[in-house]
């Protein structure tokens, strides 16, 4: 392996481990002076955030916070010798590093026990209405057990270090080879790390101050190191997690989520190779464009309808020397495509197969745009990463694009406020990144939207809701209280592809008369839906579509895409 010397194994370098050690301290000391009046006699002012946990709860949390303080990993050294010139002190250490490792796998346990009761709570409310004391308590455990997980890495990888160069030096006392724990890894594969902290992110939002900056700072730090020890993997040469213990049980499937490395296949140097493409529509109803941006005055003087924006971002690194064509450029920019994203899978969000996943990002690419047929248990292989604020998980690519200027223009003759709860200080930004099919069906939103094309083309089909929207018939609250009324009862493919609703086969005889009403409305809702007169158009590389408050607006790729919405008030 790469990053050995003179067939012993590396070693961490010292500054990038005292980094680490510096800021694993910091964050617990953040986290235990947070809660520390919550757990003294009596308290004082609290944290309105954590104070619903109770006592009990934030004292475990209070404890694991103190004893992370000393946790992180063990001075480097920095005199430069190799391991085995010192193999008497090495095997004497053995027992005392392993002793740390029990230790420190006792502390992960209770982490995990406390995210684990955090993730009860949040999956007991819809994510909106989860009380903000849970998702605290889920960031701030997740931040701790990525640092006891961090420490633990060091640690067995230190005793692998001592194992190897024990056996290559002596033998023991007694003769035997100089042993250790068989769980010891050879390499710094802190996947399981990413994965913690990239589920705290994901799970939590990362409420609390400076969370989301913690975290960033330890994924950076452990990619550091593994890059100081490790060549790049590829998405088909990356190393399997070697670090088996038993707290992997905690997550069943994410062993299972890692094993994309059945292939060994060039890494495709861009996305736009030889990937699957959906044939171009013809365009019979074109959507006014500007072939360059407009100035301020022309852009709000056309608000009220959609638009296509040409040249609108050819100037973003994402298109030029930082491009999000490039599959190795973003597995760099994502710790070598460990971190967790979360994916949409099957036809679109309303159809009955659909179904949602956190995967890695390799994983991600390996079966959803590389080789889409792997993708399992699916009726359809499309996997989409959809509406996902990327850009405050990675803030590196948030580096590679810029809000629009246009997203500060304000609409002085619009007297609606229907909208008015949506209002938000800044453009909301959402990335947008599938292969070949994937699917918006129509709907609505209560932003404008500015969506720029980075990666592939889109076809984008909208309706002017003042005129059509009662064609679009709605859909209303449905099972789980889910309100989705901004979506369209209709489907496009019924009117652009010629496929109107078909009656479905029944598995009893006593569902026949449902199945018969609801044909007859859906035939009804499709003779309605063809009368709706609509805007269309294909987004390229560089270009953006402007979208009104309430338009409906339906979006296919054509190709592998990625784009990025901006959307304001």
């Amino acid at each position: 392996m790469a990053g050995h010397a003179h067939g012993q194994h590396a070693r961490p370098p010292a500054a990038l481990l005292d980094a680490l050690r510096a800021t694993s301290a910091d964050i617990a000391s953040t986290i235990a002076a947070a809660i520390a009046p919550h757990v003294s006699h009596p308290p004082p002012v609290t944290d309105p955030q954590l104070t619903p946990l109770g006592r009990g709860i934030l004292h475990m949390l209070f404890t694991l916070a103190e004893a992370a303080k000393e946790a992180g990993p063990e001075s480097g050294g920095d005199d430069g010798k190799e391991v085995a010139e010192a193999a008497e002190a090495i095997v004497c250490g053995l027992d005392a590093l392993e002793a740390r490792a029990l230790r420190l796998e006792c502390l992960v346990g209770r982490a995990l026990a406390l995210i684990d009761l955090a993730s009860d709570r949040l999956h007991a409310y819809p994510y909106k209405d989860v009380p903000v004391c849970w998702r605290r308590l889920y960031g701030d455990a997740s931040l701790l057990c990525g640092v006891y997980k961090l420490a633990l890495l060091h640690t067995n990888y230190n005793i692998c270090q001592i194992r190897t160069a024990g056996t290559a030096t002596r033998t023991s006392l007694d003769g035997s080879k100089v042993g250790g724990r068989s769980t010891a890894s050879m390499d710094w594969d802190d996947v399981d790390v990413v994965r913690t902290l990239d589920m705290g992110l994901i799970m939590s939002g990362a409420p609390g101050p400076s969370r989301r900056e913690m975290v960033e700072t330890l994924l950076e730090q452990t990619h550091k190191i593994c890059k100081a020890l490790m060549p790049s993997p590829t998405i088909e040469n990356r190393p399997h997690n070697s670090l088996k213990r038993r707290l992997d049980d905690h997550d069943d499937d994410y062993g299972e989520a890692l094993k994309v490395t059945a292939t060994q296949q060039q890494l495709p140097p861009t996305l736009s190779g030889p990937f699957p493409k959906h044939e171009t529509p013809v365009i019979k109803h074109p959507l006014k464009t500007f072939e360059n941006p407009p100035s301020f005055t022309q852009f709000t003087a056309s608000i009220s309808s959609p638009f296509i924006i040409k040249n609108l971002n050819p100037h973003w690194p994402a298109l030029t020397n930082r491009p999000w064509s490039s599959l190795p450029y973003l597995l760099s920019q994502t710790n070598d495509g460990k971190r967790l994203v979360p994916v949409e899978v099957g036809k679109h969000y309303i159809d009955a197969d659909w179904g949602q996943r956190i995967i890695p990002f390799s994983q991600f690419l390996t079966e959803h745009i590389i080789n889409p047929s792997t993708a399992p248990n699916t009726a359809s292989g499309t996997g989409y990463l959809a509406q996902h604020d990327l850009f405050s998980q990675i803030p590196a690519l948030r580096g590679d694009i810029s809000i629009p200027d246009y997203c500060y223009a304000e609409d002085e003759d619009s007297e609606d406020e229907s909208h008015e709860k949506s209002t938000v200080e800044y453009p909301l930004l959402n990335a947008w990144f599938g292969p070949a099919g994937t699917i918006s069906p129509l709907h609505t939103d209560p932003y404008q939207n500015i969506l720029c094309q980075v990666v592939g083309r889109k076809y984008v089909r909208l309706y002017d809701p003042a005129k059509f929207s009662a064609h679009m018939h709605p859909r209303g609250v449905e099972d789980g209280g889910v309100d989705m009324s901004n979506t369209a009862g209709v489907e496009v493919d019924w009117v652009e592809q010629d496929k109107p609703p078909q009656q479905q086969p029944t598995q009893e005889p006593d569902d026949d008369h449902d199945e018969h009403v609801n044909f007859t409305t859906r035939r009804k809702m499709y003779e309605k839906f063809k009368e709706a007169g609509y805007l269309e158009g294909i987004l390229e590389p560089g270009d953006g579509l402007y979208i009104p408050v309430g338009w409906w607006h339906y979006i296919r790729s054509l190709d592998v895409s990625f784009s990025v919405s901006f959307w304001w008030k």
